[in-house]
């Protein structure tokens, strides 16, 4: 099997058994879509809402929904420049860190079912498999 046949057969497994029964498992809690930018803002600190955009490919009008609903609940910040008002930067607010923390990282439920269907043996080399992921993804951007 070659390089793009590999890929492409990945995809369906990494939605259908990761990806959506993770997102059902945050139920009304959050949505992917928010947890990734605040992870984004997280990771790579302030930004514009134009620069956010482009770092979740997604369109500006896309991303001023997105944080929208994250400022109604008071986790991001939304800092005016002093010099001109119109230059708005965004960032992560404490309670977006404190949720993340208790309400994602704590829920351990997805994960465990998904330990106990494949073992703890291939639990250890699917983390592996991820962390080396989590290594060569970022160089596409």
């Amino acid at each position: 099997m070659n390089f793009t046949e590999t890929m492409l057969k990945l995809l369906p497994y990494w939605h259908y058994k990761i990806e959506k029964p993770l997102k059902m498992s945050f139920k009304d809690k959050m949505s992917l879509e928010t947890y990734y930018c605040l992870q984004i803002l997280q990771q790579d600190g302030s930004m514009t809402m134009t620069d956010l955009a482009s770092r979740l490919k997604i369109s500006k009008q896309q991303a001023t929904k997105i944080i929208d609903t994250l400022y109604k609940y008071h986790f991001i910040e939304r800092k005016y420049n002093e010099r001109d008002r119109r230059y708005i930067t965004i960032c992560v607010a404490d309670p977006a860190i404190r949720y993340i923390e208790e309400n994602i990282y704590k829920n351990t439920d997805f994960f465990r079912q998904l330990e106990e269907k494949i073992g703890k043996e291939d639990a250890v080399r699917l983390k592996q498999s991820v962390e080396t992921l989590l290594e060569i993804l970022p160089k596409l951007d």
